[in-house]
């Protein structure tokens, strides 16, 4: 009976934890609303690997990535409602080939159908953090996506931003504590 009461209690803290995976479908009905904002996620030093799958029958979509600097999303959020949805694409950090084609464009292209891709980070000299919109200037959002935002490091750091990175032990360790007080507590009287 306490084993079960034991398993439930960290099972919960354990279910709380940060680890960074969005995932879901958009659908808009308006061309007005051509941007979404995904989520932000703060990458280590060393890099990090974002792990994009999608499924989609509408053509012109893109994810957008953007990072701290002052040019990107700081300007994103003090422009804004000046900024059209082509002036968006432009500041967004990632610029990807068409395979087909060789052109270059602005955010990741999410082609009709499935599609998956695993993009890799360079390393920097400090913690990035990097926000992700979801983008269509030329027909409305209708995605299916799945996007795994990972740190390199074994599990206890790769799922985990790295401003969270720490928390799963703790509430571990907190977890740990509370169940040997009240077990002591509950025998004690």
């Amino acid at each position: 009976r306490i084993q079960r009461l034991l398993s439930c209690l960290l099972l919960w803290h354990l279910g709380g934890s940060q680890g960074k995976l969005i995932r879901g479908r958009i659908r808009s009905s308006a061309q007005l609303f051509s941007e979404v904002y995904l989520g932000q996620f703060t990458f280590d030093k060393s890099g990090g690997k974002i792990l994009v799958k999608t499924k989609t029958r509408v053509h012109g979509q893109r994810f957008l990535f953007f990072d701290g600097s002052i040019e990107s999303w700081p300007h994103i959020l003090a422009h804004y409602q000046e900024l059209s949805c082509m002036g968006l694409r432009n500041v967004s950090l990632m610029v990807t080939e068409d395979e087909q084609d060789n052109s270059l464009s602005e955010g990741l292209n999410v082609p009709l159908g499935s599609y998956q891709a695993d993009l890799n980070l360079s390393p920097t000299d400090q913690p990035a953090q990097w926000y992700t919109m979801l983008s269509n200037c030329d027909d409305v959002v209708d995605l299916q996506f799945s996007l795994s935002f990972l740190n390199p490091g074994g599990w206890w750091y790769q799922q985990f931003s790295v401003d969270e990175q720490g928390l799963l032990g703790m509430f571990v360790g907190w977890t740990v504590m509370y169940t040997v007080i009240i077990f002591v507590s509950f025998f004690a009287y």
